[in-house]
């Protein structure tokens, strides 16, 4: 788990969750592959879900060192994942440009695996469930999913910058 003022990560499962609360750095970003991939790793398939929720006060464009960092990481985990969702809940112009810009690379890119830019937590969490490995031979409800993820979610970071991995 990664746990600081700007950054709620954690995983569930064979899905990681990312919670983007505050201005984002390259450190946080790399911190986020390294947690990829150790994720994909340690699943019997080698393969994760993702679902990013972004809920900052304000989106910046990423400078040239965070977009090296976003595409490499893409592609370090190209093999290693089974879907990917966003969820971008901050409001204003930059956030409906970035909205465009996620839908657009994510169209352009074709990749084989599933995307989606959601409009809600829950319609990302309805969304990715089928594709999560099975418990005990059931499929994952998409309520399951969201109740992680809402606890994802409301991850208290008052108490002190912590960080773990």
């Amino acid at each position: 788990m990664i746990r600081d003022s700007g950054l709620v990560a954690a995983s569930w499962r064979d899905l990681n969750v990312f919670h983007w609360r505050g201005k984002s750095s390259l450190a946080q970003l790399k911190a986020c592959n390294e947690l990829n991939l150790r994720a994909a790793t340690a699943q019997a398939d080698k393969k994760i879900a993702i679902l990013t929720v972004v809920s900052a006060p304000e989106i910046t464009f990423p400078d040239a060192e965070m977009r090296r960092e976003l595409e490499e990481g893409q592609s370090r985990l190209a093999e290693s994942k089974k879907a990917e969702t966003v969820v971008i809940q901050t409001q204003g112009f930059v956030a409906a440009a970035v909205r465009g810009i996620v839908a657009g690379s994510m169209l352009l890119k074709r990749t084989p695996t599933p995307t989606r830019l959601a409009g809600s937590v829950h319609e990302a969490c309805t969304w990715i469930a089928p594709m999560l490995a099975h418990a005990g031979g059931r499929p994952i409800p998409g309520e399951e999913v969201h109740a992680a993820v809402d606890s994802i979610l409301k991850t208290d970071v008052t108490s002190g910058n912590a960080r773990t991995a």
